[in-house]
């Protein structure tokens, strides 16, 4: 399902249509598949919040910004 024309247009819906400066996304330190996930995607680990996932784990913060989406094959490159 997770095919590069989707993908494409799983990015172009926030950053093209909706005109969104950064996209974020939090999981559980716990969760290694979901932050292999995101990294593969391309979102860059900003930080830990320390017992922010249910108040024991920690959780971890991702982000990416339009001109380092490599789904969107140069469309926000900044000039």
């Amino acid at each position: 399902w997770c095919t590069r024309p989707i993908l494409r247009a799983v990015f172009r819906y926030p950053f093209t249509y909706l005109k969104c400066v950064r996209l974020q996304t939090v999981c559980s330190r716990k969760a290694k598949d979901v932050r292999a996930f995101n990294e593969r995607l391309g979102f860059k680990m900003e930080g830990v919040g320390r017992r922010a996932w249910d108040g024991r784990t920690d959780a971890i913060c991702f982000s990416m910004l339009p001109q380092e989406c490599r789904w969107l094959g140069g469309e926000h490159e900044q000039g």
